[in-house]
């Protein structure tokens, strides 16, 4: 779930941690009080739903918002995945950026 966060930091041009719309419906303080989490699941089901649909927010805010939300859900299992398939995964990933970010 680490990486879903990071993930949301670092898409600064979309900037979901600063979005009302996210924050206020998906972002709770811990019982520590020192800690915010976010719902993944309340997540998905708004988002399933097109909460995200609208005008205000472009196909790459929601791209990188759907892949977060997967991440932060364990959508893909990668704590149970054994090295081979995970390696396999960052691979295809890295093939298909590649081209995009000058590797």
């Amino acid at each position: 779930m680490i990486a879903a966060v990071e993930l949301l930091i670092a898409d600064t041009q979309s900037a979901w941690l600063d979005r009302e719309e996210f924050t206020d419906v998906f972002v709770y303080e811990h019982e520590d009080k020192d800690k915010a989490v976010i719902d993944w699941r309340k997540a998905r089901e708004w988002f399933d739903s097109g909460y995200f649909g609208d005008s205000n927010v472009n196909n790459l805010s929601r791209s990188i918002l759907e892949f977060a939300i997967a991440l932060g859900e364990e959508r893909y299992f990668f704590d149970v995945m054994d090295n081979q398939r995970r390696s396999a995964l960052a691979a295809a990933t890295a093939r298909v950026t590649a081209p995009l970010i000058g590797l």
